[in-house]
């Protein structure tokens, strides 16, 4: 199965994690999911598990 899409560790205490699309480009939208989930104080943990959740949707919207 061809890669989609994947949740990528940044290591940047306001930004844990991004979600890129299979040419590495991070989506915009769930990028701005998760400045609101930092803005909100938010534990990377939960980044870390919504971001597993919107890969899965990618994944199975982008035919995955």
């Amino acid at each position: 199965m061809p890669l989609r899409g994947s949740l990528e560790v940044t290591g940047d205490l306001f930004e844990p994690y991004r979600l890129v699309d299979a040419d590495g480009v991070v989506l915009v939208r769930a990028a701005a999911y998760f400045r609101e989930l930092a803005a909100c104080g938010r534990p990377a943990a939960t980044h870390r598990s919504y971001g597993d959740g919107l890969a899965a949707l990618v994944a199975v919207h982008l035919g995955g």
